[in-house]
């Protein structure tokens, strides 16, 4: 479940490096929660929802981003804990018909992420970014950003390469890491993110467009998240 534990005004980030600070400044501040960003525009709303990853080891934690989580969200059949808090956060803003939502994920949230991109929704998904997250077996025909390192074995988890497809883009990074924890960790991945932004990739440049959000300020809403 999702209870709205507070509200702010909000600028929209205005590249993948952007979202990725996002996403690594929201991370365990606090733990277990949710962080959707709404924009209005004229005939609906713009939401950016950001979903850390695996938070807890302990398969019975309150935390819903948990190890226990992690296998549900893969096998898919059922929504995991943490995939049904972020559809109740949604569901409290009443996105639907005319809105969009771009999803930013890492880890586990890129899973939980994909699954609903990929899934019949009320509201229209813009796109998804993926940090290290595994959704190569996904059928996902919105447009995607997948941000992976060679040295992190989580997105393989997926049993499958990412498609090439028009609509995704994925970059991998060779870069060295000292572990692999360090290589999955959400501030590495915006280290790339931040390479990314700065680089030529035109195939990068032409998803990440389709994703941009409405100019102007907005709100943030912060979703604290528990197993029910």
């Amino acid at each position: 479940s999702s209870q709205l534990a507070s509200t702010r005004v909000i600028s929209p980030a205005r590249n993948i490096y952007g979202h990725a600070m996002r996403l690594q400044n929201h991370y365990w501040s606090p733990a277990s929660s949710v962080r959707i960003e709404e924009y209005h525009r004229t005939g609906g709303r713009d939401f950016v929802v950001y979903i850390p990853g695996t938070q807890s080891f302990l398969p019975g934690s309150s935390n819903p981003l948990n190890i226990q989580s992690n296998l549900t969200a893969m096998g898919n059949v059922v929504p995991s804990p943490s995939q049904q808090a972020v559809t109740d956060a949604l569901a409290q803003l009443e996105a639907g018909r005319g809105d969009s939502v771009l999803f930013v994920g890492h880890s586990q949230g890129a899973l939980l992420a994909g699954n609903l991109a990929s899934s019949a929704q009320a509201f229209e998904v813009k796109g998804l970014i993926s940090l290290g997250g595994p959704i190569g077996h996904l059928d996902l025909q919105v447009p995607v950003i997948a941000l992976q390192h060679a040295a992190d074995p989580v997105p393989l988890l997926s049993g499958t390469h990412n498609p090439m497809r028009e609509n995704w883009v994925t970059v991998s990074s060779d870069q060295q890491f000292s572990n692999l924890v360090q290589a999955h960790r959400i501030s590495s991945y915006a280290d790339t993110a931040a390479e990314l932004a700065q680089s030529n990739n035109s195939g990068f440049a032409r998803v990440f467009k389709q994703m941009l959000p409405t100019a102007g300020a907005g709100t943030e809403y912060l979703f604290e998240i528990r197993r029910d």
